[in-house]
Formats: structure tokens, C-alpha cells, sequence
């Protein structure tokens, strides 16, 4: 009996399931389960996206230490995930299973880039729309 996340289970075995891989072509698969990067994906809304909606209701030092600390928060996740990566090639794991974690470790340092991009500009009064 074939359910529909592609897991059979055994006839007469009520809770047990035995891993099959599915015969549905990718294209009849649910949102986020086929091919990487198709557009009808949903995009994930991060949490630091919202709270730098908040950054204009308060003062710039406030927000220069939130952000530095974001920054740490960013070089740990950076550094672990290097160090999985690091390890997992040393064990003679292929790169094309790392390939998730290299993208992780690209949006970090496209997040890091930017958040020191805005702590050097957030005394800037252009930023808040002042003209010079």
C-alpha cells in the first residue's frame, strides 16, 4: 500500500513502514519537494527581515549593538557550519552532498555583508531621507 509521501507499509503490519521511494513523477510532488528553484516555491519570510522592519522606530544606538550582536550570532553559525563541512570532506564525504550547507554558508555571508554595510551607514541622515 503506497501512501502519499511515497512509504509503503507492510500489508498486516499496522504501525510499521517500510521505506519505498516514490513512482510519482517530480512534477505531481507537493510544493517544496521537487526540483530545487522552481518559481512556484513559496519563499520563507526570516524573522530578521521583520525586526529590521522595526529598526526606524528606534534610535540608532540601539539598534548599532542589536545588529553587532546579530553579527556574532552569524560568525558562530558560520563557523559551525564550515567546521561540518571542513569534517564531512576530511571523512571523504563528496561535495555535492555538502552543496546545502556551501548555500547556507553564502546567504550568512550575504547577511553578514549587509548588516556591516548598515552599521556603517546607520548615522548616516541620508539614510532616514534627509537630503544632503
Amino acid at each position: 500500500m503506497q501512501s502519499h509521501y511515497g512509504l509503503a507499509a507492510e500489508p498486516g503490519a499496522g504501525r510499521r513502514l517500510v521505506r519505498q521511494p516514490s513512482r510519482r513523477p517530480v512534477e505531481e510532488l507537493p510544493v517544496g519537494c521537487g526540483r530545487a528553484g522552481r518559481p512556484d516555491q513559496v519563499a520563507e519570510y526570516p524573522h530578521f527581515v521583520t525586526a529590521l522592519s522595526l529598526v526606524a522606530a528606534l534610535p540608532p544606538g540601539e539598534v548599532v549593538p542589536l545588529l553587532r550582536t546579530r553579527l556574532e550570532a552569524l560568525a558562530g553559525q558560520r563557523a559551525e557550519i564550515q567546521g561540518m563541512i571542513d569534517s564531512s570532506l576530511a571523512q571523504g564525504v563528496p561535495r555535492l552532498f555538502l552543496v546545502e550547507e556551501e548555500y547556507r554558508l553564502a546567504l550568512l555571508d550575504a547577511e553578514s555583508a549587509f548588516v556591516e554595510q548598515f552599521i556603517a551607514e546607520i548615522g548616516d541622515p541620508r539614510l532616514a531621507g534627509a537630503r544632503p
